[in-house]
């Protein structure tokens, strides 16, 4: 287990980025922070595909990073198809309309937050595991289920992949409800 990160005293407790805790995650792993984010965190690749678990691993990743003083490296991983709204539509003549999804509207937690974005080509695991080794992450993080497959699966294709493939520390962020 990681250790968590000192204690911060009453003034720099006070100076924490208020953008960043407006956007604390709530449900099941929430508290999780403190135990898997050190002080020594300063550079984080998530996962981001527009889904709410992506949208929920944002917040989670929001609510520390600031506080740490960790650069977001947000990426999107552009397959054959993409989910935009309820349909799959050819991600290559998409490609522009994504990068802008990305960066005005998925990002919206980060807000307050040093990131930037990134629209690569290619499998999810594959992107995150090498965005990860570029930007010298010391997490990647990822929402439990992703915009594709099948709802019923307890983890997505992506973050099962991830937990199995990646040389450094994953963290699944469960959904805000869990249904039993």
């Amino acid at each position: 287990m990681i250790p968590a990160p000192p204690k911060q005293d009453q003034a720099s407790a006070t100076q924490a980025s208020s953008s960043a805790k407006s956007a604390a995650p709530t449900g099941p792993g929430a508290d999780l922070g403190a135990e898997v984010m050190s002080a020594t965190t300063r550079s984080i690749v998530v996962g981001v595909d527009g889904s709410d678990g992506a949208a929920h691993a944002l917040e989670w990743v929001a609510t520390f990073a600031a506080d740490l003083g960790a650069q977001v490296t947000a990426v999107h991983a552009l397959g054959l198809l993409e989910h935009l709204g309820q349909y799959s539509v050819p991600a290559w003549s998409h490609r522009d309309e994504i990068l802008q999804l990305l960066e005005n509207q998925w990002t919206l937690p980060l807000k307050g937050v040093p990131h930037r974005c990134t629209v690569v080509d290619g499998n999810p695991v594959t992107a995150l595991i090498a965005a990860a080794e570029d930007e010298g992450a010391e997490l990647i993080v990822v929402g439990r289920r992703g915009s594709g497959g099948y709802p019923g699966l307890l983890l997505g294709s992506t973050s099962e992949a991830l937990v199995q493939q990646a040389l450094r520390p994953v963290v699944v962020v469960p959904p805000r409800e869990v249904s039993l």
